[in-house]
């Protein structure tokens, strides 16, 4: 920053240029101070948490017709990890999904239904959610950051650094934000914003070709959201095309699916 302020000193198109970014730099921040979720969100409660549990016994089994017509049925036998109910052996049904003795798995724990059964029939304490990827996906995340600061030394542990705090800003502000009840675009736009303004000079320093680079992506994405905008409008786009999308609006009313799908088009354009 003092090298850029002492090679461009007295020059105007430059110094104007930093001061518009310090402009929006503000804004940005306000906008996080506006937008900022607080308490819990109307998520709460959606998801039931995952326990760890470890598959100890399968047993192959015909598939009941009324549950699958064709495919490979086995009952799975685990033992939970975590929990109330950790060093306790339960078992589960699943089709078509390879599992294998040995596997770590997340479940989760059905609360409500009785262990007895009702009227005779007994019901599964637990059912399969997915697999546990927790240390795999941390070699190769160790291993990308290696691979990266090898090619690029220095730059490329500040490139590692932004994408570091990008996904904090994505993962504490904005799910968080949307899920809140704050508007999916601005919350978006304010994120998208964010992120560009660490990344950038986390990644490049600051100079002239990061200047233009902040300004022009702060431009392009205006222009995206106005874009976007208008013709999700113009062509009638809901936003329902998923189950997931279904899964959303039946737990939250107030989520308008044509402004996530907005938010969702700013963040990838980003």
């Amino acid at each position: 920053m003092n090298r850029f302020l002492e090679t461009y000193r007295g020059r105007p198109g430059p110094q104007a240029l930093l001061a518009l970014v310090g402009l929006l730099a503000i804004g940005v921040v306000i906008g996080l101070v506006a937008l900022w979720p607080h308490g819990p969100g109307p998520s709460s409660g959606m998801q039931a948490a995952t326990l760890a549990a470890e598959v100890v016994g399968i047993e192959s089994r015909q598939c009941d017709p009324n549950v699958a017509r064709a495919g490979t049925c086995s009952r799975v036998t685990i033992e939970v990890r975590e929990g109330p109910d950790a060093g306790t052996r339960h078992g589960f049904d699943v089709v078509d999904i390879p599992i294998a003795v040995g596997d770590g798995l997340r479940v989760v724990r059905s609360g409500s239904l009785p262990p007895e059964g009702i009227g005779g029939l007994r019901f599964d304490q637990y059912a399969f959610s997915d697999f546990e990827r927790g240390n795999a996906l941390l070699i190769l995340a160790i291993a990308f950051a290696v691979l990266v600061i090898a090619a690029a030394r220095w730059k490329g542990f500040r490139a590692l650094a932004g994408l570091g705090a990008s996904l904090a800003i994505i993962i504490l502000f904005i799910i968080p934000a949307i899920l809140a009840g704050s508007s999916p675009i601005a919350v978006a736009l304010v994120g998208a914003l964010a992120v560009m303004l660490v990344t950038i000079p986390l990644a490049h320093g600051i100079s002239p070709r990061s200047i233009a680079a902040i300004i022009g992506t702060t431009v392009a994405l205006a222009i995206t959201l106005a874009l976007v905008s208008v013709m999700s409008r113009f062509a009638h786009l809901t936003g329902f095309a998923s189950e997931e999308a279904t899964y959303l609006r039946a737990f939250s009313m107030q989520l308008s699916l044509r402004d996530l799908l907005v938010a969702g088009v700013v963040i990838a354009t980003l």
